[in-house]
């Protein structure tokens, strides 16, 4: 179909017009306030916590909360002080 020049224009505008429009996505949050598929790096832990937790191959929050805390105090290069902050975190201190 042809179009005068300026339903031309407006069709252009429309179609651009949708293509830059940003759709909000909304995690589920869990009872801390932290959507479980999250990266590690939307928490806040210090970067001890989380290069071990990569390192160990725990890469989302998701995947942080399916360890057992006997699990997590077994992760290499992770101390006392660490594994409490994780635990803080999990809400299981």
């Amino acid at each position: 179909m042809l179009f005068s020049g300026q339903e031309a224009k407006a069709e252009i505008t429309a179609a651009t017009a949708v293509e830059d429009v940003a759709v909000p996505f909304e995690e589920e949050e869990t009872d801390e306030g932290v959507a479980p598929e999250s990266d590690l790096d939307s928490v806040s832990l210090s970067n001890r916590a989380k290069n071990a937790l990569i390192k160990y191959g725990v890469n989302t929050v998701e995947q942080l909360k399916a360890l057992p805390s006997e699990e997590i105090q077994t992760i290499p290069g992770l101390g006392k002080k660490t594994i409490s902050e994780l635990m803080m975190l999990l809400g299981r201190e």
